[in-house]
C-alpha cells in the first residue's frame, strides 16, 4: 500500500489544512470539507490513532484472513498499489471511504479525527484492524467484480450491489473478531436482523422514486451502525451461510455474485430468528 499522510501530519504539527480543501476527496458527493477541531486534546487523540494505524498498515493481516484467502485468493497482490490517504477534515460520520481518484486509482481515505471519537471505549488497535479490513474488503470485491461499481439507474441493482458489497465488508470486519467467535444468534443481533429484514422488504417493494432514494441512502449510511439495513441484511445472510456450510458455502455465495442478492437476504435471513 502507498501511504500519504501529509494532511494529518500538518494537522498534528498545528498547521492549518484549509489549503487542502480542494483535494478531490473533499469534493466527493455528499461529503465535503469541514474544518477540524485543532485543540490540543483532540490532536493528541488523533496522534495516537495515526500511529496505531501506521503500525497496522505496515504488516497488515486482515480480520478473518482464512476467509480472505478463500474468496480473495490474490488479495495481497490486489492491495499492493492501493493508495491510503490519512487526513482530517471530513464531516461525521465519514471515518473511512473507498473511492477512485480522477486518474482511476483506488484510494482509501481515513479521517483520523473521526477515529479519535472511538478511543474512549475501544482498543485503537481493534478499530484500526476493523476499518482497514472493511475498506480493503471493498477494494478486493471491486477488483474481482468491477461491474459492481458501474453507474446505473436501476434501483434494484443499486440495492443488490450495496447489500453484497457492504454485507461482506461488515461480516469480515465485525468487531475485529474472528467469525467463529461471534454469537450470531444472540438476542441483540436477532433483533437487528429482523428489523433490517423488514426494512429491506419495504425497500424492495417500493416503486416511488423519492422513497427509493431514501432507502438507498439509509441502506449504507447512518450514525448508528446497526441502522444500516442493507449492511445488516447482507452480513446476517452471509453469517447464516457460513454457519450452514463454512468457507465452501461462503465462497459459493460470493461466486454467485451480487445480482438478486438483496432479495435472497430477505428470503433466507428469517432462519436466524
Amino acid at each position: 500500500m502507498i501511504i500519504d499522510s501529509e494532511i494529518v501530519e500538518k494537522y498534528l504539527a498545528g498547521d492549518g489544512i484549509d489549503k487542502y480543501k480542494d483535494k478531490w476527496y473533499y469534493k466527493i458527493d455528499g461529503i465535503g470539507y469541514k474544518m477540524p477541531n485543532y485543540n490540543y486534546e483532540n490532536r493528541k487523540k488523533v496522534e495516537k490513532c495515526y500511529y496505531a494505524l501506521i503500525n497496522e498498515l505496515k504488516d497488515f493481516v486482515p480480520c478473518n484472513v482464512s476467509i480472505w484467502d478463500s474468496i480473495f485468493p490474490n488479495w495481497k497482490r490486489i492491495i499492493v498499489n492501493v493508495k491510503v490517504n490519512l487526513i482530517v477534515g471530513f464531516p461525521e460520520p465519514y471515518d473511512a471511504v473507498t473511492e477512485k481518484d480522477p486518474d482511476g486509482i483506488t484510494n482509501i481515505i481515513f479521517d483520523m479525527s473521526q477515529w479519535a471519537q472511538y478511543m474512549d471505549n475501544n482498543d485503537i488497535r481493534d478499530i484500526a484492524c476493523n476499518l482497514i479490513t472493511h475498506e480493503l474488503c471493498h477494494v478486493c470485491i471491486e477488483n474481482i467484480i468491477p461491474e459492481i461499481m458501474c453507474d446505473t439507474d436501476d434501483y434494484i441493482r443499486k440495492l443488490d450491489s450495496a447489500t453484497f458489497n457492504e454485507g461482506f465488508a461488515h461480516l469480515l470486519s465485525y468487531e475485529a473478531s474472528d467469525i467463529d467467535d461471534v454469537n450470531w444468534n444472540e438476542d441483540k443481533l436477532k433483533s437487528v436482523s429482523e428489523k433490517s429484514c423488514n426494512v429491506m422488504k419495504k425497500a424492495l417493494s417500493t416503486r416511488d422514486k423519492i422513497e427509493q432514494d431514501m432507502y438507498l441512502k439509509n441502506a449504507v449510511c447512518g450514525s448508528n451502525y446497526y441502522d444500516k439495513f442493507a449492511c445488516m441484511c447482507g452480513m446476517f445472510y452471509l453469517a447464516k451461510s457460513y454457519e450452514e456450510g463454512g468457507l465452501k458455502q461462503l465462497k459459493e455465495v460470493f461466486d454467485r455474485g451480487y445480482k438478486g442478492f438483496a432479495g435472497r437476504t430477505v428470503n433466507n435471513i428469517a432462519a436466524l430468528n
